[in-house]
């Protein structure tokens, strides 16, 4: 299956409501046609059997995507037995429900909810039919993509609206005495970090934390019960009575008893009441349920004696975890905008120049990501472990703080994921978790950092990632020609650059995918790149071609881009649109490096591409003169490159090195 002018005085305001430079905190980026379409399922009473409850309807934005109700609503004749968990941070999740028992992309927690009897209980045929009786729909549809209405299509555009719609960079702290108290709390003493970890503050596992068992429950309420009894035997039930209590990932798994997913703390403030069970009604309660190490029966967790004042201080913390309000979106500039952690920055520095990491410690981030090669790779393909080769480009990590979806089919959803998935994949680093801590463990430096930064005895894989997440968000590249331009210094660029602006922004059309802060969609395009060269397909190539696409139906000779990540037609040939920033300094471009040069893109652009699938392309017809001027403007958004020399890596032992054994 083969992919088939502003002028002077004007340009300030005209060029901010396009390509905002990136120190403007907030940005909000066009929505896709299916995003829009799923904004408007999500709200959609016609979703549900008979049409009573839309996903909104438990999960409402105004409400930091939850209900405010102790026990979620149920579809008629039932009555929910769960608290209904907020849907903040959804774009970095792969674990759903809170036993846990959906794994995967998000679309499948939207089908387990259609589904669902005590939920949505909605026939996906019956649900396929109604909605194609909506002239209007139907068009919403096509024009997103799919055919026409399905319930795969609907779950796919639901899906896509909230990950774009609760998307929500972690905001940096308000710098208040008791909120940086706060923070060192949960990082070390009270080990909060142990289970909310990473970006989303969840390590999407099940734990018993002896969350207390409430009145007016399945105990005592017979349509809870009814409900409490239909999701067990969905697990796997077998007891001829229904069960009493709800045991969580216990009815799969009589072993997990009482275990619960963590929640993720994303705007938790505005998310109460909390648990499972919406047993507790404040951060208060929450933080007091910890530190005395739980409630009823059994549970993972220890008392942590804290005095009262650092409860306080814990919950300041907790508090200031709130994200934008109105579904605003954030382009990812919180993250850089708040302050650092400088100790988890170096950690992260020594960690990203460290070999170790890999399998046999030829290995490291840098070794893809060359601070010389514009913190990119300066080849077509990046550098494959020994004896592999790897397929694609390797992007720049500057500026990846800005970022909602990395790698080229923007398959992970935030640098801790990237940072795992690069290092622990066979084609690339082919670490191993447990190696890669007990190599840590027996360097004295590395044991001294992690005690100091994360509050453990050793180094924990973990932490690992989220020092290296860190670090790469540390690097920024915000001062360039361009932006001193659009904060009003007219010097900064030439004529021809200006020139170029125009052509971006008019004739060329160019911000139809890259605009917003970082000059990039962040949606997924066919452009009609063109393939690597016969040539370049050797034994190790096509083995790792294999590798990637031996999952998938039909006969590819071609990387299928977004299509492995989502599955959908569509996105077959579809890839990340790149952000422009720091262009001057990664070289070669697009996902297989197949272009060498700005001139080249240009021109690549200027034809309509090479046979591109996505209606956004087409020729541009530009002169000679114009595609000049247009590669002067991309040139302008690059300043001087930074540079990094490698660091003096602690040896085991003790002591300092270079080198890696």
């Amino acid at each position: 299956m083969t992919r088939s002018g502003f002028r002077s005085g004007l340009h300030v305001v005209a060029v901010l409501a396009i390509l905002a430079p990136l120190v403007l905190p907030e940005s909000t980026r066009a929505a896709s046609s299916c995003q829009s379409l799923g904004e408007r399922l999500f709200y959609d009473r016609r979703l549900s059997g008979s049409s009573v409850l839309s996903c909104a309807s438990c999960h409402d934005p105004a409400r930091a995507f939850t209900d405010g109700q102790q026990l979620s609503d149920a579809y008629p004749g039932s009555e929910g037995f769960r608290n209904t968990p907020s849907l903040y941070g959804v774009a970095g999740r792969n674990r759903w429900m809170w036993d846990g028992s959906v794994i995967g992309a998000l679309e499948e927690a939207v089908l387990a909810m259609l589904d669902s009897p005590i939920v949505m209980n909605m026939d996906r045929r019956l649900m396929a039919v109604r909605l194609r009786q909506d002239a209007e729909y139907v068009a919403m549809f096509r024009a997103s993509g799919h055919e026409q209405p399905t319930a795969e299509a609907v779950a796919s555009c639901i899906a896509e609206y909230l990950e774009a719609a609760t998307f929500t960079a972690m905001p940096g702290e308000a710098e208040t005495p008791a909120v940086r108290r706060g923070r060192a709390l949960f990082d070390g003493k009270a080990r909060c970090r142990t289970c909310h970890s990473g970006e989303w503050l969840t390590d999407e596992k099940l734990h018993r934390t002896g969350v207390p068992k409430t009145a007016g429950t399945a105990a005592n309420d017979a349509r809870r019960r009814v409900a409490l009894t239909v999701t067990a035997r969905r697990r796997g039930w077998t007891d001829s009575e229904g069960p009493i209590h709800d045991l969580g990932a216990g009815f799969a798994d009589a072993e997990l008893t009482g275990s619960f997913l963590t929640p993720g703390l994303v705007h938790v403030v505005d998310t109460a009441p909390y648990m499972h069970n919406g047993s507790l009604k404040t951060l208060e309660d929450v933080v007091e349920h910890y530190d005395q190490g739980g409630g009823q029966g059994p549970g993972e967790l220890e008392v942590l004696s804290l005095a009262d004042p650092e409860k306080r201080d814990l919950v300041a913390y907790l508090k200031s975890l709130r994200a934008p309000r109105k579904g605003s979106l954030r382009t990812g500039a919180a993250k850089a905008d708040r302050h650092p952690n400088k100790g988890m920055v170096e950690l992260g520095r020594l960690l990203f120049f460290d070999k170790r990491l890999s399998g046999d410690v030829s290995r490291s981030c840098a070794s893809c990501h060359d601070p010389k090669a514009g913190w990119s790779f300066a080849e077509d393909f990046s550098l494959g472990y020994p004896n592999t080769a790897n397929w694609r480009n390797a992007p720049t990590v500057m500026n990846v703080a800005f970022l909602d979806r990395l790698f080229w089919d923007g398959r992970a959803g935030s640098l801790e994921m990237q940072a795992e998935a690069a290092m622990l994949s066979p084609i690339e680093g082919n670490g191993d978790r447990d190696v890669i801590e007990s190599r840590l463990a027996q360097i004295p430096e590395y044991r001294r950092r992690f005690r100091e930064v994360f509050g453990t005895s050793s180094p924990r894989i973990a932490d690992v990632w989220t020092a290296i997440a860190e670090f790469e968000r540390s690097l920024l590249h915000l001062d360039t020609p361009y932006d001193r331009y659009v904060r009003g210094d007219e010097q900064s660029l030439t004529e021809a650059q200006k020139r170029g602006l125009s052509l971006f922004t008019g004739k060329g059309n160019c911000v139809r995918c890259h605009s917003g802060p970082l000059l990039t969609d962040q949606a997924f395009h066919d452009t009609g790149v063109p393939p690597v060269e016969p040539s370049a397909f050797d034994e190790l190539f096509h083995a790792t071609f294999e590798f990637h696409t031996a999952a998938l139906e039909g006969n590819f000779d071609d990387d299928p881009g977004r299509f492995l990540v989502s599955g959908a037609s569509k996105d077959i040939g579809a890839f990340r649109t790149a952000p422009l920033r720091y262009i001057a300094h990664t070289a070669p471009y697009m996902h297989n490096g197949s272009l060498w040069t700005l001139s080249e893109v240009v021109e690549f652009y200027n034809r309509g591409g090479d046979g591109a699938a996505s209606s956004l392309i087409e020729p541009l017809n530009l002169s000679s003169e114009e595609i000049g001027d247009l590669v002067s403007f991309l040139e302008a958004l690059s300043g001087p490159a930074l540079d990094m020399r490698v660091p003096e890596l602690p040896a085991y032992g003790g002591g300092n090195t270079t080198e890696m054994p």
